[in-house]
């Protein structure tokens, strides 16, 4: 478990995210489908810097988190474990969205 908890850092999924908005970027085409609950096909499409939202609310919740566990220091360490876990995997699978999105459009 401890290995995985390596992972509880909001410095590497910043880092990690934009790398990979960073490098996928400049292939994007200039217009990308991510609303898929429109029913028009137009207002499906927008632009290629909308894929900042997802980690950026992400990573402002993983802060947020982190800052009340520190501040309430709860005793439980096994529901301190249990908030870690949960945390890293929230911003793994947003990473997966985001990364499965990016493959889809290239």
């Amino acid at each position: 478990m401890d290995n995985f908890l390596k992972f509880y850092n909001w410095r590497f999924w910043l880092i990690l995210y934009l790398l990979t908005i960073g490098l996928a970027y400049y292939f994007l085409p200039p217009q990308i489908p991510l609303y898929y609950f429109s029913a028009l096909k137009a207002d499906r499409l927008s632009p290629p810097y909308m894929l900042f939202i997802l980690p950026t609310y992400i990573i402002l919740l993983y802060i947020l988190a982190k800052l009340l566990i520190d501040k309430l220091s709860l005793l439980n360490l096994s529901m301190q474990l249990l908030i870690k876990s949960a945390l890293v995997m929230i911003c793994l699978i947003t990473y997966l969205v985001l990364l499965r999105i990016i493959i889809l459009v290239i």
